[in-house]
């Protein structure tokens, strides 16, 4: 999996925003992060009609969270750093505790 993400990591790194694109890689990461749009709102649809709750918030989170963002409109919050913050509080919280 980790294999992957870098790939996948390593296509977008130059990405182009446009559908169509003229050259090989830049139609390979196009279609990279196209995919990963349609796969996150496929998602969404379905876990959104399985909660019966259409109006759910959705976060996207993680390093390349804003740019599968750009590239769907099935998000309401993008916070690449919401894992990490997550964990920070609750370092901060076992701190407290003792």
């Amino acid at each position: 999996m980790k294999k992957i993400l870098a790939m996948v990591v390593a296509l977008v790194l130059a990405l182009s925003m446009f559908a169509v694109a003229s050259a090989e890689t830049k139609t390979i990461k196009v279609g990279a992060v196209t995919g990963a749009a349609a796969m996150a709102e496929g998602l969404v649809a379905r876990m959104k009609r399985e909660l019966g709750r259409e109006d759910a918030t959705v976060i996207a989170t993680g390093g390349l969270a804003s740019i599968v963002a750009d590239s769907t409109d099935a998000f309401d919050v993008v916070d690449g750093q919401l894992t990490i913050k997550g964990i920070c509080e609750i370092y901060r919280r076992m701190q407290k505790l003792g």
